[in-house]
């Protein structure tokens, strides 16, 4: 009987470990503005990855190299190495966002973009804009990061013809679980 009582006790830890509250995120946009010959381009991209831990406020986003490139544009001459993954890392003040009582407000977090196929790192400085929705449940979130990324440290080839300054938004919904 106490080994039935201890396996129970057990499965009811492990499940409840397992179902731990995280913010879950979708509809996850990159959007590119480049500017070349005083001209703005701008592309946007569906296709990131965003995970957010909600224990920790730590923060990944994923981001193909083929992502930098404008599909509505001629292809670089330079071959694009489409396996290279970038990943922005960092840690949000996520008990400020959890307890956020206002509609919108702004943060400054610094997030490290990271290449280890070609050891690139640098850390990059971003306002972070959070809206909480009337409209939705109180847990849901709509996370938007504005910064710069400056090719001269970069050196993507699909910036080559680009000026040096580039502008990043990267938009996401989330809503915690827990």
């Amino acid at each position: 009987m106490k080994h039935i009582i201890l396996i129970s006790l057990l499965l009811i830890f492990f499940s409840g470990r397992t179902q731990e509250a995280k913010y879950q995120t979708y509809s996850a946009d990159l959007e590119i503005i480049a500017t070349k010959d005083g001209v703005d381009y701008q592309w946007q991209n569906s296709d990131i990855l965003v995970n957010l831990n909600y224990k920790t406020g730590k923060i990944n986003i994923e981001i193909k190299s083929n992502d930098f490139h404008n599909k509505g544009q001629a292809k670089p001459t330079e071959n694009l190495n489409n396996d290279l993954r970038y990943s922005l890392i960092g840690y949000l003040p996520i008990e400020q966002v959890i307890n956020q009582k206002t509609n919108t407000k702004q943060y400054t977090v610094e997030l490290q973009l990271i290449n280890d196929n070609i050891d690139f790192s640098d850390v990059l400085n971003f306002t972070m804009s959070v809206m909480r929705t009337n409209q939705q449940a109180n847990s849901y979130r709509v996370f938007t990061f504005v910064g710069t990324l400056y090719n001269d440290k970069l050196q993507i080839p699909a910036f080559k013809e680009f000026d040096n300054q580039i502008d990043i938004r990267i938009m996401f919904n989330a809503f915690w679980n827990g």
